[in-house]
């Protein structure tokens, strides 16, 4: 293997385009491999160290991972309204959403590993399930 595959691409930081199943919505999804993406975490979780008033491990680290998802992986969206009208893209706009939509967060999770963490089209799709039970 040569040692440039091994470095993050710029696919991985800038993210890539997918669609989401039966809609027009886009979203462009960058990868957990991006240094943006590391940074969000650390920053995410030493911010919950100050503050979990008692929270649980689990609901502390899912909050934190959804947060640096909105901040780091999903970087772009097209097509999407909320009650006929556009909604622009944020980073602010993206945490909020996925922090509450976990179909959405599950499909970008989902995606972020299949792009770019090479699993089989099974494995990714077990996990993009994972919101929709």
């Amino acid at each position: 293997m040569e040692l440039d595959k091994l470095n993050v691409s710029p696919e991985e930081i800038e993210g890539v385009w997918c669609e989401y199943p039966g809609s027009d919505l886009r979203l462009r999804i960058a990868s957990m491999h991006s240094p943006r993406y590391q940074k969000a975490m650390r920053r995410g979780f030493s911010k919950a160290r100050r503050s979990s008033h008692g929270k649980s491990e689990e609901d502390i680290e899912d909050e934190v991972q959804r947060r640096a998802f909105g901040e780091a992986i999903l970087v772009g969206w097209e097509n999407l309204t909320e009650k006929g009208k556009p909604v622009e893209y944020s980073t602010e706009k993206s945490v909020e959403l996925l922090l509450s939509l976990p179909k959405l967060y599950a499909f970008v999770l989902g995606k972020t590993t299949r792009e770019f963490a090479e699993l089989s089209d099974e494995e990714a799709e077990k996990i993009e399930n994972l919101g929709k039970g």
